[in-house]
């Protein structure tokens, strides 16, 4: 039998099962006289293995060939010359829109039914990439679909190699990655929104971790905490305000990392001038409470706070008014009687000139009383007067002749009226 080739030698009486169990399919018997017995048995034996063997084939074949058509993912093989030789139905079917008979032997190049050129140039030219460096080949590409719809693909590629590490073909394997590619274009967007948004608050918005380190923060916030743009960014409330203000803002940073809802109002030198700033925060993380990090909304407060604060003092001035109007009201009812009692007394001195000056003196200053009881009646709102030109040396001349008579005999009074125009306008 010269067509056996001798995988083992075994003896005769147990040489079918040494065979079968080394898995041999040709076996050569001893050259032994007894060996001839079992000669017929073997070669029985060695041929059946061989039609075992060439079914174990087949079934193997279509066994892999069901695995690969049961994969989602469309695979296939090509050889060198970039004729396909092997690929599955969701390349075929899918990708392709043909059985996969009409594909095998094919390459792109008359695949054109299936393959528009433009891509078929791109996918022959990523194929003469791998076989000139032997890398593995990883890159993303659009396909355009049996359906008709061009999607995004994953492509992943290796050489196949024979024994003598020789390139025989090139495996590949698709990955449809429209709708993470979908995805990622509408987070983009949505990003991109939510920053436009984030410049354009006119609020102070920031976030730091843990460490009280900036992460992000807004135009708005650099410019209320006058601080150049970007300069915020891996800071730290150290770095960029100093140890005063960074004492309260650790404080309250360490409330909200806590997990605490936290509103407070620090004041802090902004382009040499103090400014109020009321500052909101709540942890990076408001699902858990735990403390990843700080979101804070910052705005200066300092105009709202001057404004509330001239708001009381109007209030204010407002019930100085109300009382001046009533004081006025009472103080002019007793103005009326002084004037009628020094007008009888100047008539009653008419023939002592010097009672009568003092008398006349008390009628001006009662009439200049008068004047403020109508300025304040006017303050209050509840006059009428109006603007007329007002002599200042008179009117301090007056008030000298008033306040002189008080005084200590020490006390020496100089006035220098020498204005040019003593003539002012005044409510009266």
């Amino acid at each position: 039998f010269p067509g056996l080739v001798a995988a083992a030698l075994v003896a005769p009486e147990d040489g079918a099962s040494a065979a079968e169990a080394a898995g041999c399919w040709d076996v050569v018997v001893p050259a032994v006289p007894a060996g001839l017995a079992a000669l017929p048995g073997l070669v029985a034996r060695a041929l059946a293995r061989r039609r075992d063997s060439a079914s174990r084939s087949v079934a193997s074949a279509g066994l892999l060939e069901s695995f690969l058509d049961a994969l989602p993912l469309p695979v296939f093989f090509k050889d060198v010359e970039g004729r396909y030789r092997v690929c599955n139905r969701a390349f075929a079917g899918t990708i392709l829109g043909l059985p996969k008979e009409a594909v095998a032997g094919r390459t792109i190049g008359e695949l054109s039914e299936a393959i528009p050129p433009d891509l078929g140039a791109v996918y022959r030219d990523a194929d003469r990439r791998l076989l000139a460096s032997g890398d593995t080949q990883v890159y993303e590409a659009p396909v355009r679909c049996a359906d008709g719809e061009e999607r995004e693909f994953f492509f992943r590629k290796v050489l196949h190699r024979d024994e003598a590490g020789i390139p025989r073909g090139i495996v590949g394997v698709m990955l449809d990655i429209t709708e993470r590619k979908r995805a990622e274009s509408s987070a983009r967007a949505a990003e991109a929104r939510l920053r436009a948004v984030f410049e354009a608050v006119p609020d102070g918005i920031f976030l730091k971790d843990a460490d009280g380190r900036y992460t992000m923060a807004n135009a708005a916030c650099h410019r209320i905490y006058g601080r150049a743009p970007g300069s915020l960014v891996g800071r730290t409330a150290e770095d960029a305000f100093g140890l005063e203000v960074a004492g309260h803002v650790r404080q309250a940073d360490a409330r909200v990392l806590a997990g605490e809802r936290i509103e407070t109002e620090l004041e802090m030198t902004v382009e040499g001038e103090v400014r109020t700033m009321r500052v909101v925060k709540v942890p990076l993380d408001p699902v858990s409470g735990a403390g990843a990090g700080v979101c804070g909304v910052a705005r200066d407060i300092t105009l709202e706070r001057r404004a509330g604060e001239r708001l009381v003092g109007a209030e204010r001035m407002q019930a100085v008014g109300q009382l001046a109007g009533g004081v006025a009201h009472d103080f002019n009812n007793q103005l009326v009687a002084i004037l009628g009692y020094a007008d009888i007394l100047r008539e009653e001195f008419d023939g002592h000139p010097e009672w009568r000056r003092h008398v006349e003196l008390v009628l001006r200053a009662a009439r200049r009383s008068a004047e403020l009881v109508r300025q304040l009646l006017a303050f209050a709102r509840r006059g009428r007067y109006q603007h007329r030109a007002v002599d200042m040396h008179e009117l301090l001349e007056e008030a000298l002749a008033l306040l002189v008579p008080g005084f200590h005999p020490s006390v020496r009074i100089s006035k220098t009226l020498g204005a040019a125009s003593p003539v002012c306008t005044s409510s009266l």
